[in-house]
């Protein structure tokens, strides 16, 4: 069953915030363009991330979650605060 879709602002720029926690799948849509953003994730219950080592850009104002084992999903808008979508 789908959760209804959540508005996470992404606060401060460049600081990865927690997006989605032990998930598996879902979409993750860029809500202001007025930044460029990056996702990362972590197996849930890892410690989160510091740097952009596995960093990925978004492609097409979305990133999609679609993973065997749970996960944590992190988010980064890289110039200024933005926000973003999460559909579960």
């Amino acid at each position: 069953m789908a959760l209804t879709p959540a508005i996470v602002a992404i606060t401060p720029a460049d600081t990865w915030c927690l997006v989605a926690a032990n998930v598996v799948n879902g979409v993750i849509w860029i809500y202001n363009l007025g930044t460029s953003y990056k996702q990362t994730f972590v197996l849930t219950g890892a410690a989160a991330p510091v740097g952009d080592t596995t960093a990925i850009n978004f492609i097409n104002c979305f990133a999609e979650i679609d993973s065997d084992e749970p996960i944590d999903v992190y988010v980064k808008a890289v110039t200024v605060a933005g926000s973003v979508r999460v559909d579960l």
